[in-house]
């Protein structure tokens, strides 16, 4: 089984690191920084091309219906939300890494095919997987506003982005602590859920990309945003 996810993460590794990289640049590499690297350059690939393409339509394309021109962020704004982001995702994908590590190593409960549990377990193990995700990502965040020390050190850079004419979608990223590369959304990535249960790998690896890197600013409606990070 443990081959399987090892095959499986060497395929990405071929599409992602292949496309972009000549072979001498990452092939040589051990097999989990092969997985780190893919990470960082698929995370920082969604990070801009979703952001970018948000901005686009809200800024440019629908300006005025959604936000006021005088609440757009600028581009000052934005480039400082940008410049913190490229230093938290170095950090903020080394989870993810570790992570792939030990379901490849067999230390998890997650399953290569859907044949090897049916479709039934696959449904009831992937809604037990994101509510158990939300769940401890809103009580995560409760804790680190409650525990002062925490909110201090670990999360208060979260919230510098918490008005209308500074927010944009690069901060929803842009804003997290630099050593942790990210607090409560780090928890899509970690691998505690799958010692509980079983889950797909491929939904572990989907998730941990997607749900973790695209600004929370794109999953809200604008004139919401400001209530995301306040």
């Amino acid at each position: 089984m443990a081959g399987a996810f090892e095959e499986e993460t060497n395929l990405y590794n071929r599409i992602v690191l292949g496309s972009l990289l000549p072979e001498g640049a990452w092939e040589p590499l051990p097999h989990w920084l092969q997985g780190w690297l893919r990470n960082y350059i698929g995370g920082t690939l969604v990070y801009f091309i979703s952001s970018f393409l948000w901005c686009f339509y809200i800024y440019y394309l629908k300006r005025n219906r959604y936000i006021p021109k005088d609440a757009i962020p600028t581009n000052k704004a934005m480039l400082l939300q940008i410049a913190v982001a490229m230093k938290a995702m170095p950090f903020y994908v080394v989870l993810p890494a570790i992570s792939e590590y030990m379901v490849e190593q067999g230390w998890t409960k997650c399953f290569a095919s859907i044949d090897d549990v049916g479709w039934p377990t696959y449904f009831r193990n992937l809604a037990l997987y994101l509510t158990i995700v939300e769940f401890g990502i809103y009580w995560m965040h409760r804790e680190l506003h409650d525990i002062k020390p925490l909110y201090k050190y670990l999360h208060a850079t979260h919230h510098i982005y918490n008005k209308q004419n500074t927010l944009s979608p690069f901060a929803g990223s842009g804003s997290r602590n630099i050593f942790l590369g990210g607090n409560q959304a780090n928890f899509r990535k970690t691998p505690i859920c799958f010692q509980i249960f079983r889950e797909h790998f491929y939904n572990f690896l989907k998730f941990k990309m997607v749900g973790a890197r695209v600004p929370p600013c794109l999953l809200l409606d604008p004139p919401l945003m400001t209530e995301h990070l306040s």
